[in-house]
C-alpha cells in the first residue's frame, strides 16, 4: 500500500507513506543463503546461493572453545523468523526539489529477514557424545529501525567548463544493528565466548551510505556512430560500525568485519549499429581483496523490436573464498536470456 500527498505543489514537496504486508515466505528467502539443521535428521542443508561446499569452513567457526575434554563443537540450530502477520514493513518519506537538486528523508520500521542481516544467538552449551560439545543456537532477526536520506543533483559545469555529471547519494542509519562477536583468541584455539557478550551478539549503531556518479562520454574513435555516447556509472558503498569492537565477525567463516567496509562498482555500456548490438560490463571490487566481473552483450534485431537476446557471464574471485564476492568463486556462470515483449 502506498499513499502520496503533495504538500507544496510549487516546490513539489511530497509526503509518502508505504506499508508492505509480509506475504513473502521469509523462511524460503533465508534458505537461499543460510544453512540450517532444524530438520528431523539434523543435517545442515545449504541454499541455492550459499557458498560452494568446497569453500565452507566448519559451521559455527566462532564457537571453537568446547567444554573441558570436549573440543569438538556440534552446532544445533533453530530459526526464529517472523510470520506473515509480524513481518510488515512501515515506511514514511518526505521529498523536495530545489532547481536541479532533489532530496528526501525517510524512516523504515520492520523485519528484514535476509541471510546476510541475521545473527546466531548462543542459547546454551551442553555435553554431547564423547569428545563433543553441543552448542544450541538460534538464527534470529530483530526488528529494524532505519533513518534514511537521499539526494540527486546534476552538475552542468565547473568553472565554466561543461561537466554534465549526475551525482546521487543515499544514506541509512541503523539503530542497534546486531552482530556476532567472539573473543580472539580462545583458550588455545581460534575463538571462544566473549566475556561481555555471553550470547555471542553485540548491537551497534551502523551507518551505511552510497555515492554515485553518472556521466555520458563521446569516444568517437571507438564508435561507428561518433555521436553515440558511452554511459559510465560509478558507485562507492561504505558501512561504518560506530563504537566498533574487535571480535565482530561473520559467524560461519569467522571473517573479521572491519569498522569501515567499502565496495566499489563501475558500469559501462553503449550501443553499436543503430543500437542493435548493446555491450555492457559491470565491475565490482572489495578493497579487502575480492572482485566480480559481469560482462554482457544484447542483440536487438532490427526486424523485430519485441525480441532481445542477451549473453551474460558472472565471474567471481578474491584472495580467499570467505568474503563477498569471493565466496561465490565456485559459482561462475554463463547464461543466455531471451526477452519477448507483448
Amino acid at each position: 500500500m502506498r499513499f502520496l500527498y503533495t504538500a507544496i505543489p510549487v516546490s513539489n514537496t511530497i509526503l509518502e507513506f508505504v506499508a508492505l504486508p509480509g506475504f513473502e515466505e521469509a523462511k524460503q528467502r533465508v534458505d537461499d543463503v543460510m544453512g540450517s539443521n532444524d530438520t528431523a535428521d539434523n543435517r545442515v542443508r545449504y541454499g541455492r546461493w550459499s557458498s560452494h561446499p568446497e569453500t565452507r569452513q566448519s559451521f559455527g567457526r566462532m564457537l571453537t572453545d568446547g567444554l573441558a575434554g570436549r573440543p569438538v563443537i556440534i552446532p544445533s540450530v533453530s530459526r526464529i523468523l517472523p510470520d506473515a502477520g509480524d513481518s510488515w514493513k512501515i515506511a514514511a518519506r518526505v521529498t523536495h526539489n530545489i532547481d536541479a537538486l532533489s532530496f528526501g528523508l525517510g524512516y523504515i520500521w520492520g523485519y528484514n529477514p535476509q541471510g546476510a542481516d541475521m545473527v546466531f544467538k548462543l542459547k546454551s552449551i551442553a555435553p554431547g557424545p564423547p569428545g563433543t560439545t553441543i552448542a544450541r543456537l538460534q538464527l534470529i532477526n530483530d526488528r529494524t529501525n532505519i533513518f534514511a536520506g537521499h539526494f540527486n543533483y546534476t552538475v552542468k559545469e565547473i568553472a565554466g567548463i561543461p561537466f554534465s555529471t549526475a551525482i546521487r547519494g543515499e544514506a541509512a542509519f541503523y539503530t542497534d544493528e546486531p552482530y556476532n562477536i567472539s573473543k580472539y583468541p580462545g583458550s588455545g584455539v581460534k575463538a571462544g565466548p566473549h566475556p561481555r557478550h555471553p550470547d555471542g551478539i553485540t548491537e551497534k549503531h551502523t551507518l551505511r551510505y552510497s555515492l554515485g556518479f553518472d556521466r555520458t562520454v563521446l569516444i568517437p574513435f571507438l564508435q561507428d556512430d561518433p555521436w553515440r555516447a558511452y554511459r559510465f556509472s560509478f558507485q562507492i558503498f561504505q558501512r561504518i560500525i560506530l563504537d566498533h569492537e574487535d571480535g565482530i565477525r561473520f559467524f560461519s567463516t569467522a571473517e573479521k568485519i572491519k569498522m569501515i567496509s567499502s565496495f566499489l562498482t563501475l558500469r559501462v555500456n553503449t550501443g553499436y549499429f543503430g543500437d542493435t548490438i548493446l555491450p555492457d560490463i559491470f565491475l565490482a571490487y572489495n578493497p579487502s581483496g575480492y572482485w566480480a566481473v559481469n560482462p554482457a552483450v544484447t542483440y536487438a534485431p532490427p526486424w523485430n523490436e519485441r525480441v532481445k537476446l542477451t549473453l551474460t557471464a558472472a565471474i567471481f574471485g578474491g584472495h580467499n573464498k570467505f568474503g563477498f564476492p569471493g565466496l561465490q568463486a565456485e559459482k561462475d556462470s554463463l547464461f543466455l536470456k531471451m526477452r519477448y515483449q507483448f
